[in-house]
């Protein structure tokens, strides 16, 4: 795993405006249990693409897996409120489901 992120941090360092790679390195980061290492590519991810919602459903999971379901609501309700393109419909439902979750956990 290590040599493995070393290369895709390799390819945020050549493409720094590509919120995908981003994304890919959070994933990595995560699955390594490095989420505050992750949350900072996921938050790269979408100052670099905002026209993706991918990468605020990303940072919601990411914050849920850390107990911090106050920001995970915030971003989904990003993505549920927000004027996406067609193509994001996925991530527009899945954020839909999340929302249905989250607020049936709320204190």
């Amino acid at each position: 795993p290590a040599e493995a992120l070393r290369h895709l941090e390799s390819i945020v360092e050549r493409h720094p405006a590509d919120g995908s790679a981003h994304a890919r390195v959070a994933k990595m980061l995560e699955r390594e249990g490095r989420f505050d290492e992750a949350d900072q590519q996921w938050q790269q991810a979408t100052t670099v693409e905002p026209t993706d919602p991918t990468a605020l459903l990303g940072r919601a999971h990411n914050r849920l897996a850390t107990g911090d379901a106050a920001t995970a609501r915030t971003l989904v309700a990003q993505v549920v409120d927000g004027k996406w393109q067609d193509r994001f419909w996925q991530a527009t439902q899945e954020a839909k489901s999340m929302q249905t979750q989250l607020a049936a956990k709320a204190p």
